[in-house]
C-alpha cells in the first residue's frame, strides 16, 4: 500500500528538518506543500530549501512558477494529484510538507471548482488598488461576501483580490463555490504529522529567522524580482516581501518595515495552526519529538 505522508504545522517550526529525516528514513521524495516556494527567484524570503542542504531527497514543486503568474490551490491540487501517480510508481513513501492550508486541502479533499474570469476584471481589480488602496476593495468584498470577509487574511491583497475576481466575473461570492467538490477517490493512505512549537517559543524563532534571511540579502532578492517581473507581481505580494516593497517604494521606514515582517508572520504562524487544528486525523509532535514521530509512523503504516 502507498503512503502519502503530510507534515503540516507554522513556519519556523522545523518542518524542513523533521521531513528530511523520514525521508531518509523511507528513502521518500518530498513534494513542498508552500505557496511561495513554487515561485522562481523568491528563495530567502521563503526559507526555501537549497540544493546542497537536500541530502540528496529528491525535492519536487520548487520553481516551477514565475513570479507574475497564478499558481492556485486548485491548479496545484491537480498538479500533485497527477506527480503523485507518477512518483508511487517507484515509491511505497512520499513526503508532503509545507503550511499552505488551502494546497494541502486541495490533496486531501480535492479541490473546487471556480468560474473563468472575465476579460479585463483582474487588471481592473489591480488598477484599483493600486490608485485606492486595499480599503475600499475590502468593503467591497465585506459587501458581498461576508462569509469569505470573516475568515480571510485581511493582510494579503492577493487573497481579497482573488475573492473579488470571483464576485466581479459570477456575480456569486467565491465562499458559494467552496466545499461544492464531489468526494475525493484515492489509491493510497493518508497520514497527517503536525509539527507544534510553544508560542513564545517559535515567535521567538520567526524574530531569529526574519533577521537572518534580511541578513542574506532578501532586499536585493525583491529588487531583481522586481527587476525582471516587477513590484506589482503576483509573488512580491507574498508576506515579507509585500512590506520589503513598501519599503522599496518609500511607504515604510526600513525599521517599520522590519517590524511589520516579524508582526505580521507571527500572525500567520497563528493563522496556520487554528486551520490545521481543525483536522482530527492531524497526530501532533514537538519539534524536538523526532523519535516519536518515527515510531508513530512507523506503527500507522504497519496497519
Amino acid at each position: 500500500m502507498a503512503h502519502l505522508i503530510s507534515i503540516v504545522g507554522p513556519t519556523a517550526a522545523g518542518k524542513t528538518a523533521l521531513s528530511l529525516k523520514l525521508a531518509g528514513g523511507y528513502a521518500a521524495p518530498i513534494v513542498s506543500a508552500d505557496s511561495v516556494q513554487v515561485y522562481r527567484g523568491l528563495d530567502i524570503g521563503s526559507g526555501k530549501i537549497r540544493p546542497e542542504e537536500m541530502q540528496g531527497v529528491p525535492h519536487y514543486l520548487l520553481d516551477v512558477r514565475d513570479p507574475d503568474t497564478d499558481f492556485s490551490a486548485g491548479e496545484y491540487g491537480r498538479t500533485v494529484d497527477a506527480l503523485l501517480e507518477e512518483l508511487f510508481a517507484q515509491h511505497p513513501v512520499v513526503l508532503l510538507v509545507g503550511g499552505a492550508g488551502f494546497y494541502f486541502q486541495a490533496v486531501w479533499e480535492g479541490f473546487d471548482e471556480m468560474p473563468a474570469i472575465k476579460p479585463g476584471v483582474r487588471e481592473a481589480l489591480n488598477a484599483e488598488w493600486k490608485a485606492g488602496g486595499l480599503a475600499p476593495l475590502g468593503e467591497e468584498l465585506a459587501a458581498a461576501d461576508p462569509a469569505t470577509w470573516a475568515t480571510i487574511d485581511r493582510n494579503n491583497p492577493m487573497r481579497i483580490l482573488r475573492a473579488l475576481e470571483v464576485w466581479r466575473s459570477a456575480g456569486r461570492p467565491i465562499s458559494y463555490y467552496r466545499g461544492r467538490r464531489p468526494p475525493k477517490l484515492k489509491s493510497y493512505t493518508d497520514l497527517k504529522v503536525g509539527i507544534e512549537v510553544e508560542r513564545s517559543i517559535l515567535y521567538a524563532r520567526i524574530e531569529r529567522r526574519v533577521e537572518a534571511m534580511l541578513a542574506a540579502g532578501w532586499l536585493a532578492e525583491v529588487e531583481e524580482v522586481a527587476r525582471l517581473h516587477g513590484l506589482d507581481c503576483k509573488g512580491l505580494q507574498s508576506l515579507g516581501y509585500r512590506e520589503l516593497v513598501r519599503y522599496r517604494r518609500g511607504e515604510l521606514t526600513w525599521e517599520d518595515a522590519v517590524a511589520q515582517i516579524k508582526q505580521n508572520t507571527r500572525r500567520y504562524a497563528k493563522r496556520q495552526m487554528t486551520w490545521f487544528r481543525r483536522d482530527p486525523a492531524i497526530r501532533w509532535f514537538g519539534a524536538e519529538d523526532g523519535a516519536a514521530l518515527l515510531d508513530w509512523v512507523a506503527v500507522e503504516m504497519a496497519k
